[in-house]
């Protein structure tokens, strides 16, 4: 897939349940883009592709579409319009001074423009002024006029595709058809081959054009096409755009007939639904449309393709379940079966966040037939290296499994101590207690909900031989105060950043990178997912060795060594930890959409600090402006109640951590209190956080908060 200059944004794209609106939005989510899927329907198909937050929205006609759609891009912080379908285009036209002063950006033709295109009597007339080939068109009352013996096309004048389009021979069957045909135009029918050019004009007017050759139709549909030139066909598809002042990205038809004489039947100002073709051919159709559309250049080096490409394009089952009736009144929602989950809201807690593509990659390693520690494995290991700007990265089967070997590659086992926070996942105290070790617990900073290089300190003993900072909800952990004291008294740091893949420290380095032996966990719901996968960042090339050979078992030869000898050897202790090619794969293809998933999370971060501002009683966790937030958490007095009604109105609240020296499993280790902890403890509330959030959800559960703390005399 090809990339674009411009941000991930927000972009709205209307008539998702038709062709070429469908098309559009599953592209621009594979280009990182958040799409908010815009139709009249309710069923319709767009609004299952993953990740889309989907709107139902009123049709063209009616006088409510400017008002809601306006609401819609306010209530969503959509920053562009794209139309999907020529129906909306005569409103957005309208529109455009009202988007404008709400930020929304739209790029479209002049009114005039719009009419001659979607006026089909209105387009004969301008090409026939510009000389340009066309069908003989005549408007009912001119029937009398057409010759006799001439095939004939009954269509609507501002109809679309192939709705409402009947052939007739006779000029009485065309009168009879006039009748029945809303706005009814006839035109004289063409044969030959049929094409399609799929456009890009720039604001300076400048042409790329793509064409495709429609070699076979169903439904007005290409169901399959081959891309081709032809500078006879591609001179008058420009001449066309010049003579409609055409403007941004649209699409052209014809046809060829065979003595060669060429023929402009249709001009649509929006993409065509068989588009994936020219992107296929190698033309950024939609990676340039989008840097036209925020104002950049449009880069026509990159508008060139191959011929030859040949596209099938079918149906394709989204989803399959059983009926439900509406859920909701409006506009808000789109009707859904239960087998089918549209968006994640506010009921989720967390939720995991694809792109797209990451389908596509699982089925390439299925289809390969290789499902263990793979290339692909390796792949993942090379990109997150290369990511973080470190030597080395260690992929393993869990972010359990990568502190569990990260501890046994820092030599820590029976009879060591490890000081590790209370106030983190239990998954921490486990890794430390499988090496042997037993854990030392320490206090927090109860602003930052970690720990502190005084605390840290305070509870080194002769015994200790490692310390496990929790960086927690994705805040980097700064112990370079006492890093060389730990170093002279031999005890290794092995930072828990299961919470903080993406996250810098203060001085800009990425957390990773920073010398520490660091673990990732790429599980379900973390800011990068693998499905279920972990990673180590080795401090030396021996550490990594140590992880590698301990993740598969204790042998020592790698996968292709193995297969090409009779033997094998094991040298040491070691479990199957290692992280599949299927879930590398899924990894390669969220790490393609890093940067959009790292804004997008500090952006519902700052959206939650901005409407809990002012909300008394309440205390926000700090994760500072370095992080990549993994948990948006309030303390709040009060906390069980609060909780219970919250979950009570449907909102996916959750707790994270209770306290792990107060779990009877770990009752041995328990010392004493840890009185920021346990406070820490009973006041903790993680609000839902999750990239499919929108700007509303959070207004939602801000003010559902709100009256909470009031029915539970929280607030001050």
């Amino acid at each position: 897939m090809h990339s674009t200059n411009a941000p991930a944004s927000r972009i709205l794209v209307t008539g998702v349940g038709a062709n070429p609106g469908f098309g559009l939005t599953r592209s621009l989510t594979r280009l990182g883009h958040t799409v908010i899927a815009a139709d009249a329907r309710p069923h319709a198909p767009g609004f299952l592709l993953p990740t889309v937050i989907p709107q139902v929205i009123p049709l063209a006609a009616d006088p409510q579409y400017s008002d809601v759609l306006e609401k819609v891009c306010r209530d969503l912080a959509v920053d562009a319009v794209v139309a999907g379908i020529e129906h909306d285009l005569v409103p957005l036209v309208d529109m455009r001074p009202r988007l404008k002063a709400t930020g929304v950006r739209v790029w479209l033709p002049d009114a005039e423009s719009v009419h001659a295109c979607i006026d089909k009597a209105a387009f004969h007339a301008v090409l026939t002024a510009n000389g340009i080939p066309c069908p003989r068109t005549w408007l009912p009352e001119q029937i009398d006029e057409i010759p006799d013996g001439v095939e004939l096309v009954v269509k609507p004048a501002r109809g679309h595709g192939a709705q409402g389009v009947h052939f007739v021979n006779r000029r009485e069957h065309a009168r009879v058809l006039c009748e029945l045909v809303p706005a009814a135009l006839v035109q004289e029918r063409l044969y030959g081959h049929e094409f399609t050019a799929d456009c890009l004009v720039d604001r300076d007017g400048v042409a790329s054009v793509i064409l495709r050759r429609r070699d076979l139709v169903k439904a007005g549909l290409a169901a399959v096409s081959t891309t081709f030139d032809d500078p006879v066909v591609r001179d008058l598809v420009v001449r066309t755009l010049n003579a409609v002042r055409a403007r941004g990205v649209c699409c052209v038809q014809g046809f060829v007939s065979d003595d060669g004489a060429v023929a402009i039947t249709e001009l649509n100002m929006r993409i065509a639904g068989g588009f994936p073709l020219t992107e296929a051919a190698g033309a950024d159709l939609v990676g340039q449309m989008v840097n036209g559309l925020f104002g950049l250049p449009v880069d026509h080096g990159r508008l060139t393709y191959e011929t030859g490409k040949v596209l099938t394009n079918y149906v394709e089952t989204l989803a399959v379940g059983d009926a439900e009736a509406p859920q909701r009144n409006g506009h808000s929602r789109p009707v859904a079966s239960p087998a089918v989950q549209v968006r994640p809201d506010a009921r989720r807690n967390a939720s995991p966040f694809l792109y797209g593509a990451e389908t596509a990659a699982v089925g390439r390693v299925l289809r390969s037939g290789q499902y263990g520690h793979t290339d692909v494995t390796e792949e993942f290991e090379q990109r997150v290296a290369r990511f973080l700007g470190v030597p080395d990265a260690v992929a393993v089967a869990s972010g359990t499994a990568a502190l569990h070997t990260a501890l046994l590659a820092a030599g820590i086992g029976p009879g060591d101590e490890v000081i590790v926070p209370s106030l983190t996942f239990c998954a921490t105290i486990q890794a430390i207690l499988a090496t042997g070790a037993t854990p030392r617990f320490v206090d927090i900073d109860p602003a930052t909900l970690c720990v502190t290089d005084t605390l840290i300190m305070d509870a080194v003993t002769d015994s200790t031989a490692a310390v496990v900072p929790v960086l927690f909800g994705g805040r980097a952990v700064d112990l370079s105060a006492v890093r060389d004291e730990l170093q002279e008294r031999g005890i290794a740091v092995v930072e828990d950043a299961a919470h903080a893949f993406g996250s810098r420290t203060p001085d800009g380095r990425r957390v990773g990178a920073t010398g520490a032996l660091t673990c990732f966990s790429f599980g379900p719901i973390k800011n990068l997912t693998c499905g279920q996968g972990g990673m180590v960042i080795p401090r030396s090339p021996q550490e990594a060795d140590r992880v590698r050979r301990m993740r598969l078992l204790g042998v020592v030869q790698s996968q292709d060594e193995r297969a090409n000898t009779t033997t094998y050897r094991v040298d040491g202790f070691g479990l199957r930890y290692q992280l599949s090619g299927i879930n590398a794969a899924i990894g390669l293809a969220q790490l393609d959409h890093f940067a959009t998933t790292a804004n997008e999370r500090r952006r519902l971060w700052r959206a939650y600090r901005d409407a809990l501002t002012g909300l008394d009683g309440i205390t926000l966790v700090d994760v500072g402006e370095d992080a990549t937030p993994h948990l948006c958490q309030v303390l709040v007095p009060d906390r069980d109640k609060v909780f219970a009604a919250l979950r009570g109105q449907g909102i996916g609240v959750g707790v994270h951590y209770p306290p792990n020296h107060l779990q009877p499993a770990f009752a041995t280790w328990h010392r004493g209190t840890l009185p920021a902890t346990e406070q820490v403890g009973e006041q903790i509330l993680s609000l839902p956080f999750h990239q499919h959030l929108t700007d509303n959800d959070i207004e939602h559960v801000v003010s559902v908060l709100a009256a909470a703390l009031d029915a539970s005399g929280g607030t001050s």
